[in-house]
Protein backbone atom coordinates (compact mmCIF):
# COMPACT_ATOMS: atom_id res chain seq x y z
CA UNK A 1 0.00 0.00 0.00
CA UNK A 2 2.85 2.52 1.04
CA UNK A 3 4.52 1.50 -2.12
CA UNK A 4 1.48 1.92 -4.20
CA UNK A 5 0.93 5.89 -2.48
CA UNK A 6 4.75 6.38 -3.09
CA UNK A 7 4.15 5.62 -6.99
CA UNK A 8 0.76 7.08 -7.27
CA UNK A 9 2.45 10.25 -6.02
CA UNK A 10 5.32 10.38 -8.38
CA UNK A 11 2.98 9.96 -11.18
CA UNK A 12 1.05 12.68 -10.07
CA UNK A 13 3.80 14.87 -9.42
CA UNK A 14 5.30 14.54 -12.87
CA UNK A 15 1.96 15.36 -14.80
CA UNK A 16 1.24 18.03 -12.64
CA UNK A 17 4.97 19.58 -13.72
CA UNK A 18 4.02 18.05 -17.34
CA UNK A 19 0.84 20.39 -17.50
CA UNK A 20 2.48 23.17 -16.02
CA UNK A 21 5.56 23.02 -18.35
CA UNK A 22 3.15 22.79 -21.42
CA UNK A 23 0.80 25.84 -20.04
CA UNK A 24 4.14 27.69 -19.54
CA UNK A 25 4.96 27.00 -23.49
CA UNK A 26 1.48 27.41 -24.66
CA UNK A 27 -0.07 30.26 -23.01
CA UNK A 28 3.21 32.76 -24.53
CA UNK A 29 2.57 31.11 -28.26
CA UNK A 30 -0.94 31.82 -28.34
CA UNK A 31 -0.43 35.23 -26.79
CA UNK A 32 1.89 35.71 -29.90
CA UNK A 33 0.03 33.70 -32.68
CA UNK A 34 -3.18 36.61 -31.52
CA UNK A 35 -0.71 39.08 -31.35
CA UNK A 36 0.47 38.66 -34.64
CA UNK A 37 -2.99 37.89 -36.39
Amino acid sequence: MNLTHAGLSFVLGAALELCSLTLLAYVPYTVETKEGA
